[in-house]
């Protein structure tokens, strides 16, 4: 999976992902080739809680997050926890798109959304709105990640 820039030229990310007794994802910068990010863990049960940690450029040091799926819903939620900011994704079982709002204040953080297919057998795309940089963008990608694992493009391709 790659992270291209808003006008699809330059590719800014690089995702490998596994999957076996325990999933993985390495979230790869593209200009350096450093690892920023990695999520390690079973995310495949109705319910998680995951550690990852993420490299921080402006405070050039490692510093862990947590996401996790506290409950089961009609409703898909996930919270995140990342540098005392804390997160809540939600979409709901007939939107496209996936929000994600800072707990305390309401305030939108991002949107993303898969987009129109002329074909089944095209590649899936997302776009993806941030808002605010009060947590790394790597984040969210490794949100957007778990959540296409678990089958986020299945069930928004069903609608």
């Amino acid at each position: 999976m790659m992270i291209l820039s808003s006008d699809e030229k330059q590719l800014l990310y690089r995702i490998q992902t596994s999957t076996s007794d325990i999933d993985a994802i390495i979230l790869v910068d593209n200009p350096a080739y450093n690892i920023v990010a990695n999520i390690e863990g079973m995310w495949a049960d109705k319910t998680f809680n995951l550690t990852f940690p993420v490299y921080d450029y402006e405070l050039n040091a490692w510093t862990d997050g947590t996401l996790n799926r506290p409950t089961h819903s009609i409703d898909v939620e996930y919270a995140i926890a990342f540098n005392n900011q804390y997160l809540h994704s939600k979409r709901k079982w007939y939107s496209h798109s996936v929000y994600v709002y800072r707990i305390i204040t309401k305030a939108l953080l991002v949107r993303f959304g898969i987009r129109s297919r002329w074909f089944n057998w095209s590649p899936i795309k997302y776009d993806v709105k941030i808002y605010s940089d009060i947590v790394p963008d790597v984040v969210y990608f490794l949100l957007l990640t778990v959540m296409e694992q678990r089958g986020l493009s299945k069930e928004l391709s069903l609608l």
